[in-house]
């Protein structure tokens, strides 16, 4: 069974970078000027001291192939970097050098203001399984053909508003830790009751919210602040699914916004699994809103552990259905709370939502009859 995830892929990126014997040529740059073995070597995820090296590892290897002899390709220079020649079938361990050269090559660290950073991996359209999958196996020339795959699921544009979303995330998550210590005030109160509060209101009951979505919110904050967040493609969700007329690259899952393991199936690292429907709300001049609660939402799931009790279009209104404990354990309730009081909500939108649900989802159901 191949890989799945971006955790198991980065433990084998570690595994290369520290025992395989990359070329004599090429050792001092990948040690010194990359860094190599130190920016896989955490358990925790790539290194954030070493994030920058990133750029001059990509700046190199285009250079070099750019000055190289005619025809010479960046499959050729990593082909080089591991001191593979000839025509032979690559041994895994090979594969596995290249894999993770080829990894490095689409692996981006990005740095707005102040600590607040995000890793995006990006990986060419056309890989269709995770990197080390694509090339174990090969012979040097198919694998020479994979590593100049270039297309990347997330060009450059969209990786900065990746990280400005990040970054907006945060915000929000910030400002809600500052409405909701001490005493809110009564426009926030009138929040909390809108989106988790069901009924006639309860100060008592709207003041345990308000302090279940503090601790909350300092999490998610905390998180998106950090340098260990992973935004990354998942080719074997995007491939999965029903065709999409006129596309190769991608099924109709890769269709949705973005998902994260949670659960009995927790990621070990903080990777947001971002999908086509996020990347078309950036790309929107009016809808960047959606792809910041998109990450609010996944961010939720990772820190408070929230499920998806119900969606936006099933109906977020608090009531007989979505009772306040139900609300509580919503992600989308806990990032339309955060986009609403952060006065990103647009009012034709919030009437939308605010119905109530017919049902909790099955799904949701099962998860708390057998957590």
């Amino acid at each position: 069974m191949g890989i799945r995830r971006f955790t198991p892929a980065y433990e084998l990126a570690r595994e290369s970078a520290k025992s395989y014997q990359f070329s004599l040529d090429w050792h001092q740059f990948l040690t010194d000027k990359i860094g190599l073995k130190l920016l896989f070597g955490s358990v925790d995820g790539p290194d954030a001291a070493h994030g920058p090296n990133i750029d001059t590892f990509r700046a190199k290897l285009a250079e070099t192939a750019k000055k190289g002899a005619a025809h010479m390709t960046e499959g050729d220079v990593l082909m080089a970097m591991a001191g593979i020649k000839g025509t032979v079938a690559l041994t895994d361990a090979q594969a596995d050098a290249l894999a993770t050269l080829k990894m490095l090559r689409h692996l981006y660290f990005l740095r707005d203001r102040g600590n607040q950073a995000v890793w995006i991996y990006a990986q060419p359209f056309e890989f269709h399984r995770w990197v080390f999958d694509e090339i174990r196996g090969c012979t040097p020339s198919q694998a020479i053909a994979r590593l100049n795959y270039a297309d990347e699921v997330y060009p450059a544009a969209m990786r900065s508003h990746m990280c400005a979303g990040l970054q907006q995330a945060q915000a929000w998550s910030l400002k809600c830790t500052a409405k909701l210590g001490g005493t809110p005030d009564d426009a926030t109160k009138a929040l909390i009751q809108r989106w988790f509060v069901p009924g006639t209101p309860d100060a008592a009951a709207v003041q345990k919210v308000a302090a279940t979505l503090l601790d909350g919110f300092k999490k998610v904050g905390a998180l998106c602040g950090s340098t260990r967040v992973i935004f990354s493609d998942e080719p074997i969700n995007r491939m999965d699914g029903d065709a999409v007329a006129g596309q190769t690259n991608y099924r109709d899952s890769w269709l949705d916004y973005a998902f994260v393991d949670g659960g009995s199936l927790r990621e070990r690292l903080d990777v947001v699994y971002i999908q086509d429907a996020a990347l078309k709300k950036w790309a929107s001049p009016n809808e960047g809103w959606v792809a910041t609660l998109t990450i609010l939402h996944e961010m939720s799931h990772r820190v408070i552990n929230t499920k998806d009790a119900v969606y936006d279009f099933d109906g977020l209104k608090p009531g007989a259905v979505l009772s306040q404990k139900h609300a509580l354990a919503n992600a989308d309730s806990w990032a339309y709370f955060a986009t609403d009081l952060a006065g990103q909500l647009p009012g034709s939108r919030a009437a939308k939502v605010l119905k109530e649900p017919p049902a909790l989802r099955a799904a949701y159901l099962r998860s708390i009859q057998n957590p």
